[in-house]
């Protein structure tokens, strides 16, 4: 489905089920049948974690997010990349 933005992982447990998502304004959700794969890039893959609720649970509080898994590292080592080339 095109012009679809994710919005959260479904977890049951430990497990990721399935995809909650926003199309055309409507909010819908899917479960994998055998597995859910996410690849959402080194900014998109953190961020949909920790709007799931995986993540350190101090950070997700914050946001008002319920932990749900705690795992500290996840999106704590992006950093920007500034790069000056001289010639």
């Amino acid at each position: 489905m095109t012009q679809a933005a994710v919005r959260k992982l479904i977890f049951e447990g430990r497990n990721c089920k399935g995809v909650e998502f926003v199309h055309r304004d409507q909010k819908f959700s899917v479960e994998a049948k055998n597995e859910t794969i996410l690849a959402a890039g080194a900014i998109g893959s953190p961020q949909l974690l920790q709007l799931s609720g995986v993540g350190h649970s101090d950070h997700l509080k914050h946001h008002g997010i319920a932990p749900l898994h705690y795992l500290p590292g996840v999106g704590e080592n992006l950093h920007d990349h500034l790069q000056i080339r001289l010639q």
